[in-house]
């Protein structure tokens, strides 16, 4: 069962397979210990998400297909692996209390962000988690998650 929800951002970031801290994290570079792969699961949000962006912004320059196509590589190991959260009913009713939410973002370079329908579902989904016990979200660390009561481990920073 996993433990952890992979934040849509850090799914389009490990995309870029940039080689940084990030991806030396979800790699099982040093200097993380103790967490596997299969601790992790993403939200069935997060993929609409990423295909919602590519249908909007259909890949131009190789850089962007490249990504494009690291992120469906990604998206089908998840999947494969079975580790792909979907819409249970409490995740549902979670989503129904967040959705007017006024939910902000801090950007990298001090600008902020609100927080999208979408993106609310995968908040929801990191609430509910499996089987009643919540996820904890793998994103950068944000004030709005800890006010929401959600978990967080920045894995773009390591411990």
């Amino acid at each position: 069962m996993s433990t952890y929800l992979l934040g849509t951002q850090c799914l389009f970031d490990l995309g870029r397979n940039d080689g940084g801290a990030l991806q030396q994290w979800f790699e099982g570079l040093p200097p993380q210990r103790g967490l596997f792969v299969e601790d992790i699961s993403l939200s069935a949000f997060s993929v609409s998400i990423i295909r919602r962006h590519f249908s909007l912004n259909p890949p131009a320059r190789t850089a962007e297909r490249t990504l494009h196509e690291n992120l469906e590589t990604l998206i089908e190991r998840f999947q494969t692996a079975g580790q792909v959260i979907g819409a249970s009913p409490a995740v549902v009713d979670a989503w129904s209390r967040l959705r007017d939410e006024d939910i902000v973002y801090e950007l990298p370079g001090g600008r902020s962000q609100r927080c999208g329908f979408e993106e609310k579902l995968v908040l929801a989904t990191a609430l509910c988690g499996n089987s009643g016990r919540s996820f904890i979200l793998l994103d950068r660390s944000q004030s709005a998650f800890a006010e929401l009561g959600i978990a967080v481990q920045n894995p773009y920073r390591p411990s």
